[in-house]
């Protein structure tokens, strides 16, 4: 499906890419266009897309071989894809991608069980709303944090 961009998220990784520090990871053909996490708008899908309709609101992060987020349009896979919540901004949804990823391989990573405890230490708040999020799925009780 094709998405036309609203806001295209940076990541440690697109900077590190930028100065070199993943050459010996990662093979670029040059020019390139960084990023891997987008949150925008269906404008185009394929006949075998039935998920999402065009205009949708959506969020990805698009695998290596398809980055370069930053951009006005991006083509994605389907199975990348998720469609933005409605009380989400295009902001906060390009920021869930990563962080949300990184969330459930830490918790899922450490084997836990149901009334596990998790403490949250110095996450940044896109982490710590999607371990929030996750407990329901995972059966995890996360304390809400003081403000």
């Amino acid at each position: 499906m094709l998405v036309m961009v609203k806001i295209a998220s940076l990541n440690p990784i697109d900077y590190k890419l930028v100065e070199g520090h993943l050459i010996e990871m990662v093979t670029l053909d040059f020019p390139s266009t960084i990023g891997f996490d987008v949150s925008g708008v269906v404008v185009e899908k394929g006949a075998n897309v039935e998920n999402f309709e065009v205009g949708d609101e959506v969020y990805a992060r698009v695998p290596q071989e398809q980055m370069g987020t930053v951009a006005e349009y991006v083509a994605v896979n389907n199975g990348v894809v998720a469609k933005k919540p409605v009380n989400c901004s295009f902001e906060k949804a390009a920021g869930l991608p990563l962080t949300g990823l990184t969330a459930i391989q830490a918790l899922e990573s450490v084997g836990l069980k149901k009334e596990d405890r998790v403490l949250i230490h110095a996450g940044s708040v896109v982490l710590r709303f999607s371990m929030l999020r996750l407990k329901a799925r995972l059966y995890i009780r996360l304390p809400a944090p003081k403000m």
